[in-house]
């Protein structure tokens, strides 16, 4: 038999995978059926003006993804049971089935979100750049990053080819709370550490962690528009409390109720204002009192001019009820949530892990994290910046 096949030589695909390709497209669009009979390689090559050997390889690749099996040495048929079928799911019902033929719309989509901008396409062409969020590139220790990444690799055994904690790496969460310790006044242990790849995918398991449609979440205004994104997206109403030169107007929320707020007391984004000691007080006994959760992005607090960082919100009494979501080596996209003492259960915190990107811990970049030299004191990445910055303000 004659198999309807056409070769271009002058295309870059080689001949075997031309082969390939158009016999599985037969074999997939119906024209070759379960249990037909192909032509022998030796046939095949003759008919295609082709060495034996290009048609032996390719017969040999669709054997090998199972779109067709050898019973002798030279008969092959097209398998019965073709790769595609055992991937597919039926999921509609006989009751069902005659009724997918009149629906006249696909299903609708059910997410509702906006999307953060966090790329300046134009950044390439402009004279200055004020797009936020980019630390100096040029003070980042790449010689001790490469060193400690090749370090890794070469002693990885199975951490290279196996699940590690959907927690993060336990040495590079020792270290950060015993950074958050002196640096932030946090008193927190390894377990209450969860590291994620970014401000975005914390926010994201808070969200699945404490709102659900009809939920109130108070946020600063003006606000990150990231986080006021993201809880909207799960159903949460907003509920914006004014700013001002002592961060955000507490008084404003004593007399209302949210299950949650979300502020950035050390440094608010945009206003760059800091939160009083008098209101960070008034802050968690508000929370306290109504048993609300307070959501700290402390997205940059070891960036600094001079001087130690402030004390993080769940430094002071009543932490309790305070998760803390903190960017600790901005550089490397390696990023922490601390959990409260109170209300979230470590069970609760692990089952949202399946459900998002957490549990695929980026073993080589948390290992070259964890030995990175400075974790007791400010990172060294952002302590090499602070002359820079500091030049720059001058």
């Amino acid at each position: 038999m004659e198999l309807s096949i056409q070769i271009d030589r002058g295309r870059r695909e080689s001949l075997q995978n031309q082969i390939f390709d158009q016999i599985r497209r037969l074999i997939l669009g119906g024209h070759l059926q379960p249990g037909k009979r192909l032509p022998s390689s030796r046939d095949f090559a003759d008919q295609l003006g082709v060495s034996r050997n290009t048609v032996i390889l390719a017969y040999e690749r669709l054997s090998n993804e199972g779109y067709i099996q050898t019973q002798t040495a030279s008969q092959t048929f097209v398998s019965v049971n073709l790769p595609e079928k055992s991937l597919l799911i039926e999921t509609a019902s006989p009751a069902t089935k005659g009724a997918e033929s009149h629906r006249r719309f696909p299903p609708q989509i059910i997410f509702r979100g906006q999307a953060q901008m966090v790329v300046n396409k134009n950044r390439h062409s402009v004279p200055i750049d004020f797009w936020v969020g980019r630390p100096n590139a040029r003070s980042f220790p790449t010689k001790t990053w490469r060193r400690l990444l090749l370090h890794n690799l070469a002693v990885a055994g199975t951490n290279l080819t196996e699940y590690g904690d959907p927690a993060g790496l336990p040495t590079l969460r020792a270290a950060i709370a015993h950074h958050l310790g002196p640096a932030r006044g946090i008193r927190a242990s390894p377990d209450q550490i969860i590291i994620v790849s970014g401000i975005q995918e914390a926010l994201n398991l808070v969200a699945r962690l404490f709102i659900e449609r009809g939920v109130t979440v108070a946020t600063e205004n003006p606000c990150y528009q990231g986080a006021a994104f993201v809880f909207e997206s799960y159903g949460a109403g907003l509920l914006p409390i004014h700013v001002d030169s002592d961060g955000l107007n507490v008084a404003d929320l004593l007399d209302r109720r949210a299950s949650l707020v979300y502020v950035t007391p050390s440094h608010q984004y945009p206003t760059g204002w800091t939160l009083s000691l008098d209101r960070r007080i008034r802050l968690l006994d508000w929370a306290w009192t109504n048993s609300a959760y307070v959501v700290e992005d402390d997205y940059d607090s070891d960036f600094r001019y001079g001087g130690p960082p402030l004390t993080a919100l769940a430094g002071p009494r009543r932490c309790s009820t305070t998760d803390t979501l903190g960017s600790t080596r901005p550089y490397s996209r390696i990023s922490s949530a601390t959990r409260g003492t109170s209300g979230t259960s470590a069970e609760s915190v692990e089952s949202t892990w399946p459900l998002g990107t957490a549990w695929r811990s980026p073993w080589k970049r948390h290992s070259a994290a964890s030995a990175f030299p400075g974790w007791t004191g400010a990172c060294t990445s952002c302590g090499n910046s602070r002359p820079i910055f500091r030049r720059r303000a001058s």
